[in-house]
């Protein structure tokens, strides 16, 4: 799921003229965020799971990232079905924010 979602991510920002540059972003202590966005208009941190319900340890990464970059905006995507803000980081099911992708990045 983690590499269908980039990759659908990186063909939008090619198509659509995004121009944003695409990171992975990781500690020394091995904490990481699976895609950071940053661009112009666009400072986003991005956690993909295939879970369909959200564990706390999901979260770390992205709460570590807010904390060293507090400005930007902070993604949880993950197969289940709701979708509602939790620590500063808006938790958000994979096939709405796919179908829907600039609404929740810009």
């Amino acid at each position: 799921m983690e590499a269908f979602t980039v990759n659908e991510i990186r063909a939008l920002n090619h198509y659509l003229e995004w121009d944003l540059n695409l990171f992975h972003w990781r500690t020394k202590n091995k904490e990481e965020v699976d895609l950071v966005l940053y661009g112009q208009k666009c400072f986003c941190a991005i956690e993909i799971k295939s879970a369909d319900r959200v564990r706390d340890e999901f979260l770390d990464g992205l709460r570590l990232f807010k904390h060293d970059y507090p400005t930007s905006k902070a993604l949880l995507l993950y197969s289940g079905d709701r979708e509602y803000n939790y620590d500063d980081i808006l938790i958000v099911p994979i096939e709405r924010f796919l179908n829907n992708t600039e609404k929740y990045l810009f």
